[in-house]
């Protein structure tokens, strides 16, 4: 619920021809003079994967929040780690550091965007 409520929290929709086909939660972390940025959850349907709507997407919000991104996936999630590992590569071109967190079990794509 607090996507939808407080600051710093970013809730989007993916349509596809107007049809509803996913939806994003992006959340900022930090302050205006060091915003960072977190992909909190990223869903696209079975039915439009592999057909280039979440790289667009992702693309998309990296345009929109410049700054410091972590995109963290669990490890059972397999193909959410290709997904992103391809993904952040071709938008930094392949200029992006994967790293791991006591925290969170899984790897974590950090790059920045605003710097091309």
């Amino acid at each position: 619920m607090n996507y939808w409520t407080e600051d710093g929290r970013h809730p989007y929709f993916i349509r596809v021809e107007g049809v509803l086909a996913g939806f994003v939660l992006i959340r900022e972390i930090g302050t205006a003079e060091s915003m960072n940025y977190s992909v909190a959850e990223f869903f696209v349907m079975k039915k439009y994967r592999n057909q280039g709507v979440g790289q667009y997407v992702a693309f998309y919000l990296f345009n929109t929040f410049k700054g410091k991104w972590e995109v963290a996936q669990i490890d059972s999630n397999l193909p959410a780690q290709k997904f992103w590992r391809k993904t952040i590569g071709r938008y930094t071109n392949n200029n992006f550091q994967e790293i791991r967190k006591d925290e969170w079990e899984g790897p974590i794509q950090i790059f920045t965007t605003g710097i091309r």
